[in-house]
């Protein structure tokens, strides 16, 4: 009787044990997808835009979900930065050399979820699934084609790019922004305005500022196009105004370059 008592009490604290290491699993998979969703973007703009390159072609696709629409951007010719290049705002990037540009955007997009967690890739498995349920409900009609050439200059590019790329959140608000340049970097503050004004951002002036380590956004409202900057820009919002002719100052910092990849 003795000997099944321990028996028994030996299963008990098997079973135990076992549900401890099923709750440890359980628990580390809830925090993982935790910060996957956490750590999303498809669902914090108007605009999402994914820069996918194979071995001899380079796209940009961009869910614009206010008008349920998809265009593709192809870029001839080899471009070393895509970031420094086109001056669009890209919330993720992939790269596969068998990638099928010939095929829909969501066969395109289900081959890049397939790299999610590669080194050439840094999309997040959430806005993946989110970009296929989007590309999937998208009719034909509503799937637009574009084409910018690195040998177009810069203004040609631009004016294909603005009407891509631009939030239209950000053109209601019209919340005028000052870009300044605190590096001693030549042309800086003007690569950033370009940015801006490509994501639909009103650009009243750009200066040079006396030396700043930080790069920072003033705002004193809690706007979308604040948020929407500092999305893409990875730099952080100060509450306050800095600027006499702007709502918005954009300080590029000597750590701009470590914040952000433009």
């Amino acid at each position: 009787m003795r000997k099944k008592k321990k028996s028994g009490k030996n299963t008990s604290l098997a079973i135990i044990f076992l549900f401890l290491i099923l709750g440890t699993i359980a628990l580390s998979f809830l925090v993982k997808v935790f910060f996957v969703v956490k750590s999303s973007r498809f669902g914090q703009g108007n605009n999402y835009s994914i820069f996918i390159k194979n071995k001899e072609n380079n796209k940009i696709l961009t869910f614009d979900k206010n008008r349920n629409s998809i265009t593709l951007l192809s870029i001839q010719g080899r471009v070393d930065n895509i970031y420094k290049f086109a001056e669009v705002p890209l919330d993720s990037t992939s790269e596969g050399e068998s990638i099928d540009f010939s095929s829909s955007p969501f066969q395109i997009i289900l081959d890049a979820a397939f790299r999610v967690g590669n080194k050439n890739s840094n999309l997040n498995a959430f806005d993946a699934i989110r970009m296929l349920l989007m590309a999937r409900l998208i009719s034909p009609g509503n799937v637009f084609e574009k084409e910018i050439s690195k040998g177009y200059p810069e203004t040609q590019r631009d004016s294909i790019s603005v009407p891509i790329f631009s939030d239209t959140q950000i053109e209601k608000e019209r919340e005028e922004i000052e870009v300044v340049n605190g590096t001693e970097e030549s042309g800086v503050g003007n690569r950033y305005a370009r940015l801006i004004s490509n994501m639909g951002g009103s650009v009243v002036l750009v200066s040079t500022g006396t030396g700043s380590r930080e790069s920072v956004i003033y705002s004193e409202k809690n706007s979308y196009t604040a948020k929407r900057l500092s999305q893409v820009l990875n730099f952080p919002i100060v509450k306050g105004k800095m600027s006499k002719f702007a709502e918005i100052t954009v300080v590029i910092g000597d750590n701009h370059n470590k914040l952000s990849k433009y």
